[in-house]
This record gives structure tokens, C-alpha cells and sequence, in this order.
């Protein structure tokens, strides 16, 4: 919405509320110099005066979640396209969440997490591609939670992204859409009820939260799901991916990387 409000209106001065941690101030900064030049931020309570005022009024009140259409987040792509340099997309990256950072449970054990990658190896090895993967876990060095620009080049430079749900995952945003790329997201299922962050209290008891949906389908990414499993019947941190399914779903992936 920011960013489609900003270039309708390029001369406009835009206001925003300053968070406790300046992160929106940072990320916009590194996003786009030229609106963050544009941009003043101010704390919460603080009045500013402007002889003329430009408001978007919905028709509902929704929340922030009701923003994220396609018609927004695809003008936002190409922005990102126009402010952000382009990378060569050759890698495979496995979005591998740490107990240290993930709050929300959904965690795959380090063994099942070498399945994974191993599954994941054995469908590009198949498809004639190389069959090394990087793992992206939110830090530069295993410590240090990576830079905006770290984590933008990552993952404009792969065309195959895979792992379970979470904050990290929405990087994704950044694939590069000029070539054909695909993700593959572990989600939430009926299977995987006792994985703590997978249930929740609705008619289906399941918290199908996904990115394809946050990211408004996020229609330059060739997009798929595989569903997780509980691993005992108690609750737990962690959980289990469909390896048979997430064999499936890389070869179609992969087939479709393959059309560039």
C-alpha cells in the first residue's frame, strides 16, 4: 500500500509512525533511498500539519491482512524490480527454522531436516540440475540475524525455495520474476494438530496460515503445498514433512524451473 500510494503520488510527502526499533525506518532505507528521503517519521501521538491530505478510505475497515491483494503486491514486485538490483538465479534454498528464533513451534528435527535436504537432492540430481542446496536460517553467519541485502540476494538468486512456515519464509517476496521460479511451503494439517503453531481454535482446529495467501498468490512464483505431520500425540515443537509428497511437489517444481 506504501509503495503504491508513494509513486501516485512522487512529489507527495509521506508520514509514518516511528516504531520502537526503527526497523520500518532501516528497512526503507535500504529499500528505496529515494522514499525514505521523502519520508519523515514521527512518534506515535504527534501531530502533523499539511495544507493538503491525501487519505485511501476502503470500503470496509479491514485489518492489514485485508491489503494484501494481487494489484498491490504485484505493483510492489515491480517496484522491488526497479529500486533493487536483479541477480542470476541458479540456487536452491531450505528456509530451516532454529529453536533459538522460532517462537511458534513448527521445527523439523536436524535429522529430518537432512531427509529433507536429501529428498530435495535426489529430485535435482533426477532433473539434471545441480544438486547443491543452501540453507537460509535468518542469520549471515549462524549468529548474526542476516541483513536486508543478505537476505534479498539469497533469494532473488533462487529459482526453488522450500520449508516450513514462518516469518523467514516470506522472503520469497524477493524471487526473481523474470525467470520461472518456484516454492514449496510445509504447512499445517489435519495430521499435524499436536505440532505447537499448527492448531487453532476455528471450525477446522488447523492453522493453515501460508504464503502463498499473505503474499496475495504471489503470481511470479510457480507455488506449492506439502502438509506436516505430528510426531508423537503429545504436543511438541516439532514436526514431520510428507516426504512422498514433497517428492511430488519437487518434481513439478523442478519441471517448471526447467522452462527458463
Amino acid at each position: 500500500m506504501l509503495t503504491w500510494m508513494s509513486t501516485s503520488r512522487p512529489k507527495a510527502r509521506v508520514f509514518l509512525e516511528l516504531d520502537q526499533d526503527s526497523k520500518i525506518q532501516s528497512f526503507i532505507q535500504w529499500l528505496d533511498p529515494d522514499l525514505h528521503k521523502r519520508t519523515t517519521f514521527v512518534r506515535a501521538g504527534d501531530v502533523v500539519c499539511a495544507a493538503a491530505l491525501w487519505v485511501v478510505v476502503p470500503r470496509e475497515a479491514p485489518s492489514p491482512h485485508k491489503f494484501r491483494i494481487p494489484t498491490l503486491v504485484n505493483n510492489l514486485r515491480r517496484h522491488i524490480a526497479k529500486v533493487q538490483p536483479t541477480y542470476e538465479a541458479t540456487s536452491t534454498v531450505y528456509v530451516k527454522r532454529l529453536p533459538s528464533t522460532a517462537s511458534h513451534g513448527r521445527l523439523l528435527t536436524d535429522e529430518h531436516s537432512q531427509e529433507v535436504v536429501q529428498t530435495a537432492q535426489s529430485a535435482l540430481h533426477r532433473h539434471g540440475m545441480p544438486s547443491e542446496v543452501a540453507i537460509f536460517d535468518g542469520t549471515s553467519d549462524g549468529k548474526t540475524t542476516a541483513t536486508f541485502k543478505e537476505q534479498y540476494q539469497r533469494f532473488n538468486s533462487a529459482i526453488l525455495v522450500f520449508g516450513s512456515h514462518g516469518t523467514a519464509f516470506s522472503n520469497i517476496l524477493w524471487m526473481p520474476c523474470e525467470v520461472p521460479a518456484a516454492a514449496i511451503e510445509f504447512v499445517c494439517g489435519a495430521h499435524s494438530l499436536q505440532a505447537r503453531g499448527c492448531f487453532k481454535p476455528n471450525v477446522t482446529g488447523v492453522r493453515f496460515d501460508t504464503y502463498f495467501q499473505l503474499h496475495a498468490g504471489i503470481s511470479w512464483v510457480k507455488y506449492f503445498h506439502v502438509l506436516t505431520q505430528s510426531v508423537s500425540d503429545e504436543v511438541s515443537d516439532f514436526m514431520r514433512v510428507d516426504l512422498a509428497g514433497f517428492d511430488q511437489a519437487l518434481d513439478a517444481a523442478l519441471a517448471h524451473v526447467k522452462r527458463k
